[in-house]
């Protein structure tokens, strides 16, 4: 008679085990296995549903009855179906909160390979941006004047590294963001301030630009496995917007740069994965989703100097937060009169370089 073993109460990964490292019990991948391309198999299924990550849920798209449209012909309904005034208050601002109502079937969208190679040559230029002039298009430099969260400091060392990568030293320099990304994955959610979530979805998104086109296949498969935690972060961002308050004072340039930073941040998360999902797949489902979300329309604003300048601005500008699809109306018919890296980001999308 064969003798039957006990079950084993194993809770980590093999991988973690054997390692004798601790295992966070992430399904369908743990996170150090995800970071070091590792197999992850679990001798008891964890308990715990949380984040997956795998790549894009693109099963079934495109439709077989629908239709694929390209991004350059899509129109969202007419501005009026858009509702901006219902939650999030905005200081000096009109009321306005991260639309969380999805489109019941994701529209399907189509990009240029000229435009997908535009977008992706404006892209990579962040980490060279953040380095030299210490803020991107979504991460204002007064942002974090008063303290530096780590996963924003642990982002600069990485990006300064990354600068001098070599053929000789390309090695130590992705063990080094290896490290530095597991760092931010690991960082406790349940106790994340709505700066802390602002801060690791601006590290993530900037770490995933690094990994996905620097041309390493081991780096962009491990980016392609987080691809998901980028999302779950990022609609966690949205979904603090209508209920949580800003950490500054209100109606203070502080509280306005901490707003539009996380609108901006939220649009280049969506925006990034929609670009990446074109290159991988040939189109993207998240078109609807990007075209309504919001930023304010005036460069002006996110470019004042000072509080003083962002005040007088204010008052004299009129300032507006817009959808993504209202901005490129508003840009068709000449109401645009300048261009920022961001606007000409999202206006890349619809006509190209051109």
């Amino acid at each position: 008679m064969p003798v039957l073993k006990p079950s084993s109460r194993q809770k980590s990964c093999a991988a973690c085990a054997k390692a004798k490292r601790r295992c966070d019990l992430q399904t369908p991948q743990c996170i150090r296995c995800a970071s070091k391309g590792l197999d992850c198999q679990y001798v008891n299924e964890p308990l715990t549903t949380s984040t997956s990550l795998q790549g894009y849920d693109v099963q079934g798209w495109p439709p077989q009855d629908g239709t694929v449209v390209r991004h350059s012909q899509y129109r969202l309904p007419s501005p009026s179906s858009f509702n901006l005034d219902d939650a999030w208050s905005i200081p000096s601002l009109p009321n306005m909160h991260l639309p969380l109502v999805e489109p019941a079937i994701p529209e399907v969208g189509v990009l240029d390979n000229d435009i997908v190679k535009y977008l992706v040559k404006l892209i990579k230029r962040y980490p060279a941006m953040l380095v030299y002039d210490g803020k991107l298009p979504f991460l204002h430099q007064e942002l974090y004047r008063e303290e530096l969260p780590r996963a924003i400091q642990d982002t600069y060392s990485v990006c300064a590294c990354y600068l001098g990568k070599t053929e000789a030293n390309q090695e130590m320099i992705f063990r080094i963001m290896d490290a530095k990304i597991v760092e931010v994955l690991l960082q406790p959610e349940s106790s994340w301030t709505y700066v802390d979530n602002l801060a690791c979805v601006q590290a993530l998104l900037m770490f995933q630009i690094i990994r996905l086109f620097d041309g390493d296949i081991r780096q962009r498969a491990l980016a392609e496995k987080q691809d998901t935690i980028l999302e779950q972060w990022t609609d966690q961002l949205r979904q603090r917007t209508p209920n949580e308050s800003s950490p500054f004072q209100p109606s203070s340039w502080k509280a306005w740069i901490f707003a539009e930073s996380v609108r901006r941040t939220v649009i280049l998360s969506y925006f990034l994965r929609g670009t990446y999902a074109n290159i991988k797949l040939g189109y993207c489902t998240i078109i609807g989703t990007l075209s309504r979300l919001p930023f304010t329309a005036q460069t002006q604003l996110w470019d004042s100097p000072s509080g003083t300048e962002w005040q007088q601005a204010a008052q004299s500008l009129t300032p507006s937060v817009v959808s993504y699809q209202d901005f490129m109306d508003m840009w068709e018919i000449g109401r645009i009169s300048e261009i920022q890296p961001f606007e000409r980001l999202l206006i890349g999308a619809y006509k190209g370089e051109s």
